[in-house]
Protein backbone atom coordinates (compact mmCIF):
# COMPACT_ATOMS: atom_id res chain seq x y z
CA UNK A 1 0.00 0.00 0.00
CA UNK A 2 1.49 3.22 -0.92
CA UNK A 3 1.32 6.28 1.67
CA UNK A 4 -0.82 8.06 -0.31
CA UNK A 5 -3.67 5.25 0.00
CA UNK A 6 -5.74 4.25 3.01
CA UNK A 7 -6.86 1.22 4.44
CA UNK A 8 -10.76 0.63 3.61
CA UNK A 9 -11.87 1.40 6.93
CA UNK A 10 -9.52 3.95 8.26
CA UNK A 11 -9.65 6.18 5.47
CA UNK A 12 -14.04 6.81 5.62
CA UNK A 13 -13.33 6.95 9.54
CA UNK A 14 -10.95 10.15 9.03
CA UNK A 15 -13.27 11.50 6.08
CA UNK A 16 -16.24 11.15 8.73
CA UNK A 17 -14.37 12.94 11.00
CA UNK A 18 -13.55 15.74 8.75
CA UNK A 19 -17.15 16.42 7.24
CA UNK A 20 -18.92 16.07 9.97
CA UNK A 21 -17.07 16.07 13.45
CA UNK A 22 -20.05 16.73 15.76
CA UNK A 23 -22.37 14.45 14.00
CA UNK A 24 -19.05 11.59 14.42
CA UNK A 25 -18.59 11.90 17.94
CA UNK A 26 -22.64 11.54 18.41
CA UNK A 27 -22.93 8.43 16.37
CA UNK A 28 -19.43 7.62 18.76
CA UNK A 29 -21.22 7.55 21.85
CA UNK A 30 -24.37 5.86 20.84
CA UNK A 31 -22.31 2.96 19.14
CA UNK A 32 -20.43 2.70 22.21
CA UNK A 33 -23.23 2.89 24.55
CA UNK A 34 -24.91 0.20 23.27
CA UNK A 35 -21.75 -2.13 22.40
CA UNK A 36 -21.10 -1.88 26.17
CA UNK A 37 -24.48 -2.18 26.77
CA UNK A 38 -24.87 -5.35 24.34
CA UNK A 39 -21.47 -7.43 26.22
CA UNK A 40 -22.84 -8.31 29.19
CA UNK A 41 -26.13 -9.24 28.18
CA UNK A 42 -24.15 -11.59 25.74
CA UNK A 43 -21.66 -13.06 28.54
CA UNK A 44 -24.90 -13.85 31.09
CA UNK A 45 -27.97 -14.14 28.91
CA UNK A 46 -29.63 -16.38 31.86
CA UNK A 47 -29.61 -13.06 33.87
CA UNK A 48 -30.80 -10.80 30.88
CA UNK A 49 -33.46 -13.63 30.58
CA UNK A 50 -34.79 -12.93 34.71
CA UNK A 51 -34.51 -8.96 33.39
CA UNK A 52 -36.61 -9.54 30.92
CA UNK A 53 -39.31 -11.93 32.73
CA UNK A 54 -39.78 -8.88 35.24
CA UNK A 55 -41.09 -6.58 32.76
CA UNK A 56 -44.00 -9.55 32.97
CA UNK A 57 -45.17 -8.37 28.78
CA UNK A 58 -43.89 -11.62 26.92
CA UNK A 59 -44.94 -15.56 27.21
CA UNK A 60 -42.35 -17.67 28.52
CA UNK A 61 -41.60 -19.08 25.00
CA UNK A 62 -40.10 -15.46 23.91
CA UNK A 63 -37.96 -15.00 26.76
CA UNK A 64 -34.84 -16.84 26.57
CA UNK A 65 -34.60 -16.40 22.35
CA UNK A 66 -34.74 -12.65 22.88
CA UNK A 67 -32.32 -12.91 25.60
CA UNK A 68 -29.98 -14.00 23.24
CA UNK A 69 -31.27 -12.02 20.18
CA UNK A 70 -32.15 -8.35 21.63
CA UNK A 71 -28.38 -7.70 22.85
CA UNK A 72 -27.00 -9.48 19.44
CA UNK A 73 -29.01 -6.97 17.27
CA UNK A 74 -28.12 -4.37 19.57
CA UNK A 75 -24.50 -5.30 19.26
CA UNK A 76 -24.73 -5.56 15.18
CA UNK A 77 -26.39 -2.02 15.20
CA UNK A 78 -23.74 -0.38 17.60
CA UNK A 79 -21.08 -1.59 15.57
CA UNK A 80 -22.88 -0.33 12.20
CA UNK A 81 -23.33 3.04 13.60
CA UNK A 82 -19.27 2.73 14.37
CA UNK A 83 -17.96 0.93 11.36
CA UNK A 84 -20.53 0.60 8.35
CA UNK A 85 -20.81 2.72 5.58
CA UNK A 86 -23.40 5.48 5.54
CA UNK A 87 -26.67 3.56 4.47
CA UNK A 88 -25.73 0.87 7.16
CA UNK A 89 -24.81 3.55 9.93
CA UNK A 90 -28.50 4.78 9.39
CA UNK A 91 -29.99 1.31 9.00
CA UNK A 92 -28.15 0.60 12.39
CA UNK A 93 -29.49 4.15 13.78
CA UNK A 94 -33.30 3.18 12.92
CA UNK A 95 -32.77 -0.33 15.10
CA UNK A 96 -31.68 1.21 18.03
CA UNK A 97 -34.23 3.95 17.78
CA UNK A 98 -36.75 1.43 17.64
CA UNK A 99 -35.42 -0.67 20.67
CA UNK A 100 -35.19 2.28 22.43
CA UNK A 101 -38.88 2.76 21.69
CA UNK A 102 -39.94 -0.74 22.77
CA UNK A 103 -37.92 -0.50 25.96
CA UNK A 104 -39.61 2.89 26.89
CA UNK A 105 -43.13 1.21 26.23
CA UNK A 106 -42.24 -1.67 28.06
CA UNK A 107 -40.82 0.36 31.41
CA UNK A 108 -43.64 2.73 31.59
CA UNK A 109 -45.98 -0.17 31.15
CA UNK A 110 -44.04 -1.86 34.27
CA UNK A 111 -43.84 1.56 35.98
CA UNK A 112 -47.99 1.89 35.22
CA UNK A 113 -48.66 -1.18 36.65
CA UNK A 114 -46.10 -0.86 39.72
CA UNK A 115 -43.79 -3.56 38.98
CA UNK A 116 -40.55 -3.85 40.80
CA UNK A 117 -37.89 -4.67 38.22
CA UNK A 118 -34.47 -3.73 36.96
CA UNK A 119 -34.24 -2.18 33.66
CA UNK A 120 -31.88 -4.64 32.28
CA UNK A 121 -29.54 -1.76 30.11
CA UNK A 122 -26.34 -3.25 31.04
CA UNK A 123 -27.43 -6.62 31.64
CA UNK A 124 -28.31 -8.64 34.26
CA UNK A 125 -29.96 -8.11 37.70
CA UNK A 126 -27.89 -5.06 38.01
CA UNK A 127 -30.89 -2.99 40.38
CA UNK A 128 -31.06 -0.19 37.97
CA UNK A 129 -34.95 0.65 38.28
CA UNK A 130 -36.73 2.52 35.43
CA UNK A 131 -38.23 5.69 36.56
CA UNK A 132 -38.42 9.25 35.37
CA UNK A 133 -34.48 9.35 35.20
CA UNK A 134 -33.48 7.10 32.83
CA UNK A 135 -29.45 7.40 33.46
CA UNK A 136 -27.69 6.77 36.47
CA UNK A 137 -29.78 6.39 39.20
CA UNK A 138 -32.54 7.55 40.83
CA UNK A 139 -31.74 10.40 43.34
CA UNK A 140 -35.52 9.93 45.07
CA UNK A 141 -35.03 6.12 45.86
CA UNK A 142 -31.77 7.16 47.21
CA UNK A 143 -32.58 10.02 49.22
CA UNK A 144 -36.21 10.00 49.86
CA UNK A 145 -35.94 13.97 50.91
CA UNK A 146 -34.45 14.85 46.90
CA UNK A 147 -31.50 16.47 48.42
CA UNK A 148 -28.16 15.97 47.55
Amino acid sequence: MTQGQRTPIIGPLIERVRKRPLLFLASLALGLVFALAACPKLQAPADFAETIRGYEILPEALVTPLSVYLPTLELWSALFILLAPRPFRRSGALVLAILLLIFMIAAAQGLIRGLDFDCGCFGGQDGRKPGLLFFGENPAKKNPSGKG
